[in-house]
């Protein structure tokens, strides 16, 4: 039985990590709503850009944040990542506090455009230089909980969504302002030892899971060809928008912490079919199956950025992945599909017409071609980092780093259950005898389940598979 005295200082000592964790839900919220308020808000388009210009901007946004990545990716290069730390995030803050001023001040001008364009460009870069700030943090709290975190941050967005929608035009501005403002304070006050064992490895080589690029390349297709399909159609309400964002929040906490799916089953398997079915309904004439395809596609994209942000906080955890480098090159992978899939796309429309019949069957052909690539990314089980077949909501990897390491090359090599208890044992040097004997199974079957470990694993030795756990081992320490 605990006293009384000893569940106070437990919780005494719990304080500085809940207090964290606190912080962090209230910075990735209002991360959360300052992206949508600087890139998707129709509404603070309209205000800010006018309506009748607001129809372009999303472009210009877009391809201003495409920007804006690769200047931070080049800003990695020369070594000059630290504006993501510290005292770094007062400057970025103040960056996004100047494109709203430049917003309010460009009324007065006789050419708003110019001042305009500029306060996004400085308001986007801003932005996106508190990713690897976010991306560090749900490192520190782990897979599982930045699955919770993400959910508790949709349900906060459905809310707070139509809350914004419904902003006068000044209180907008106000928000603007403030938010950054607070985002900042609240990581900024974040304990140190919070983030302690997350380690921006700056000897470590500028890597990204390859498997990785290919499914956000496919992702940023897949958002352009909505954006040209669903210009001319009926959207879904900023109600239904809520629900669905709720819905989202839902099925990825279920999914993934209840069932424990592995990243292939939800990336490919259940994301990307949702997104594609959402595309293809833009084929069916009328305004029922575009508002269903458009909530299909909503509730696959939010899913799919759930499973991203923990998948984020896997490799940068456990592989040893700078978290610097990987968010930004995989959003340069993102928005990099997203220009081809939309300049691309827009051109077939121009050349046959929004409803023709060669603009449904390059929609269907494209929309067939992803579902090929997920079916080909997720066989293929993302053999170089193994992250594939891990389970993002499987008590955030309290396995034993080599035990581990073990499970990966069996989930890579098809090993059935027993077979991978054969291969643990194997990579500690044991012979076979030892392994009959503690596994209760004879000699001979053992001796089995050896030949078929090394068949299936491509090697000829023990010495081999040692060798073979030894290198994932180096490959991702700490």
């Amino acid at each position: 039985m605990i006293s009384a005295k000893e569940a106070l200082r437990s919780a005494k000592d719990n304080l500085p990590r809940l207090k964290g964790e606190v912080l962090f839900l209230a910075a990735f919220a209002l991360f959360y709503l300052e992206d949508f308020n600087i890139f998707s808000n129709p509404h603070a388009f309209a205000f800010v850009f006018g309506a009748e210009t607001s129809a372009n901007i999303n472009t210009v946004s877009m391809l201003t944040t495409l920007a804006g990545f690769i200047i931070l990716a080049l800003m990695y290069q020369k070594k000059l990542f630290t504006i993501s730390e510290g005292n770094g995030l007062l400057v970025c803050c103040g960056l996004i506090v100047a494109g709203g001023a430049a917003w309010a001040l460009s009324p007065l001008t006789p050419n708003p455009m110019p001042l305009q364009v500029t306060g996004l460009a400085f308001a986007a870069f801003g932005h996106l230089c508190f990713l690897p700030e976010i991306v560090k943090n749900l490192a520190a709290i782990g897979s599982t909980k930045s699955l919770i975190t993400y959910s508790l941050v949709l349900l906060i967005m459905a809310v707070a969504r139509p809350i914004i929608d419904l902003m006068p035009a000044q209180c907008l501005y106000v928000y603007l302002f403030i938010s950054p403002v607070i985002m900042t304070l609240c990581l900024r006050k974040i304990p140190p030892e919070a983030t302690a064992r997350v380690k921006l490895q700056k000897e470590a080589e500028a890597r990204v899971p390859k498997a990785l690029i290919a499914t956000m390349i496919a992702l940023g297709l897949l958002m352009g060809l909505r954006i040209v399909s669903s210009g001319n159609g009926a959207d879904i309400s900023p109600l239904a928008n809520s629900l669905l964002l709720a819905a989202s929040a839902i099925a990825c906490a279920t999914l993934a912490i209840l069932f424990k799916l592995n990243f292939n089953r939800l990336f490919y398997l259940t994301a990307f079919p949702l997104m594609c079915m959402g595309l293809l309904m833009f084929i069916v004439p009328g305004d029922f199956p575009h508002l269903l395809g458009n909530a299909l596609f909503v509730l696959g994209q939010s899913f799919f950025y759930g499973v991203l942000w923990a998948l984020y906080s896997y490799l940068v955890r456990y592989s040893s992945f700078n978290y610097y480098w990987l968010p930004i090159s995989a959003a340069i992978g993102s928005f990099l599909g997203r220009v081809l899939g939309i300049a691309g796309f827009r051109r077939i429309v121009e050349l046959f017409g929004d409803h023709s019949a060669e603009v449904a069957f390059v929609l269907a052909v494209t929309v067939l071609l992803a579902m090929i690539l997920c079916t080909g990314l997720c066989t293929r089980n993302n053999m170089r980092d193994g992250w594939g077949s891990i389970a993002p909501g499987d008590h955030d990897f309290t396995l034993d780093p080599f035990d581990r390491n073990c499970d990966i090359a069996a989930a890579n090599a098809g090993l059935t259950g027993r077979e991978a208890d054969v291969l643990k044992m194997l990579a500690r040097g044991r012979n076979a005898k030892f392994i009959s004997e503690n596994l209760f199974i004879s000699k001979e079957t053992t001796k089995t389940h050896i030949k078929r470990i090394y068949r299936k694993m491509g090697v000829h030795s023990q010495q081999e598979v040692i060798d073979s756990i030894a290198k994932m081992s180096e490959h991702n320490k700490d």
